[in-house]
């Protein structure tokens, strides 16, 4: 993803979790749609400002397991953002890079 300074990025996500209806479902490593007991996002600036958002504040709970968080990049650079869910959706993800340009 690449944008320019000063434009508003939503990023987005979604939770799964392991299906433990049933053995099969265990088995083949089924995941269905779940909603963390909190949500978080955590995005780094090119020169390693952290800044943390978090649901509700500041991300948005569009339906089931699918989150939104805007913000606003205020330098060139690679930006990373990463997700986070806990409880009943624990989880960690892969910090996604965005490419901002000046």
């Amino acid at each position: 993803m690449s944008i320019r300074v000063g434009t508003t990025v939503v990023l987005h996500t979604e939770f799964k979790v392991l299906d433990q209806s049933s053995a099969a479902s265990i088995k083949a490593g089924k995941r269905v749609l779940a909603d963390p007991s909190s949500v978080a996002c955590t995005i780094t600036s090119p020169s390693g400002v952290v800044t943390n958002y978090s649901y509700p504040a500041t991300i948005t709970r569009v339906s089931l397991a699918f989150y939104t968080c805007p913000f606003t990049p205020s330098e060139a650079g690679d930006w990373y953002a990463a997700w986070t869910g806990t409880g009943a959706a624990s989880v960690v993800g892969e910090p996604q890079r965005i490419s901002v340009k000046a």
